[in-house]
């Protein structure tokens, strides 16, 4: 591994913790001073403005759209927030949204991805620039030792674990840099959820 990925393997290890129920806590692994963070809140308003005319040019997408949120609200993924009850000079990252179709795909045709690498002027760091980048965990599906493997048991099991990464929980301190706004048609109050 490089000294970067040790260093970022060894803040998981250091700051991790586990809730009653055994899932993860992680902290987020910052590499920078947060304050390089830029604002993006007026880059996601606008962009979750265009999401909202987009949606309604298109009921079908907007159906599966509004389901995803309220669906990743139910499970506890995301939460209602207040910004008027915000500490005063905390930084806050407010990430941008948008619908990927794949119309081919047997169970998702709408999949919803947070934007973690926009910037609110060439000059400020997005989320990701901000963000330590760990080692790869995974073994290569076409590594020559993964197909050894297979060869080795008479049985093999494969498995695609639902919604793998929201299992994993962002520390407390760490939401308040994960969130978006959201409303479910325009004639809502915009919502803030983390």
């Amino acid at each position: 591994m490089s000294t970067a990925e040790l260093a970022c393997e060894a803040h998981f290890l250091f700051t991790y913790q586990r809730n009653e129920t055994g899932r993860f806590i992680v902290k987020l692994p910052f590499k920078e001073n947060l304050s390089q963070l830029g604002n993006c809140r007026s880059v996601a308003l606008k962009r979750c403005l265009m999401l909202e005319k987009r949606l309604i040019r298109n009921p079908e997408l907007q159906t599966q759209y509004v389901s995803f949120i309220r669906e990743y609200e139910s499970l506890g993924h995301c939460r209602e927030v207040a910004e008027s009850e915000d500490e005063p000079n905390q930084q806050m990252y407010n990430l941008p949204h948008h619908a990927v179709l794949r119309p081919s795909s047997s169970s998702t045709k709408c999949r919803v991805v947070f934007d973690a690498s926009a910037k609110s002027s060439p000059l400020e760091l997005s989320l990701n620039d901000v963000l330590q980048i760990g080692p790869v965990v995974q073994n290569d599906l076409y590594h020559d030792s993964l197909r050894l493997r297979f060869r080795t048991f008479r049985v093999a099991f494969t498995a695609d674990i639902s919604k793998m990464y929201r299992q994993i929980l962002a520390a407390p301190s760490d939401r308040r840099i994960l969130r978006i706004f959201w409303r479910e048609k325009p004639s809502l109050p915009l919502r803030v959820l983390e």
